[in-house]
């Protein structure tokens, strides 16, 4: 995680010159999220919201709109990706240095493997290390 104030990007730990990206920029309920080449644009840009006064439960709010949050899905129904854009903001998430944990779930995010770290490679829910 590298941070500027307040404002975050999520650098894959496979291939530091990729971080999480929102397609498009689009603010869609259900739009997935994505691998993409770090270039700085408001689409891999984020924000942490406290929600339980120790900073332990976050929710991970987007700067391209404010009111959208990352959620995940174990359901694969849900979308390509299980890890997506919506502005019901009900999923808590949880940080180490090397994984982003869905507290609700008890899973991260991540990629299949270093082979599929690509541009608009999707992201999934998968069990944590």
């Amino acid at each position: 995680v590298s941070q500027t104030p307040d404002i975050f990007s999520f650098t894959s730990g496979l291939n530091s010159n990729f971080c999480l990206d929102i397609p498009a920029a689009g603010t869609d309920n259900f739009t997935p999220l994505q691998l993409y080449e770090s270039n700085g644009s408001q689409a891999q840009l984020f924000w942490l919201e406290e929600t339980d006064g120790t900073f332990t439960a976050l929710r991970i709010k987007t700067k391209v709109d404010e009111g959208t949050c990352v959620e995940g899905d174990t359901d694969p129904t849900v979308s390509s990706s299980n890890v997506f854009l919506h502005n019901d903001c009900l999923d808590t998430w949880s940080f180490d240095f090397s994984e982003i944990r869905n507290i609700g779930e008890n899973l991260c995010i991540a990629v299949d493997t270093e082979d599929s770290i690509y541009n608009s490679a999707p992201v999934y829910l998968q069990e944590c290390n």
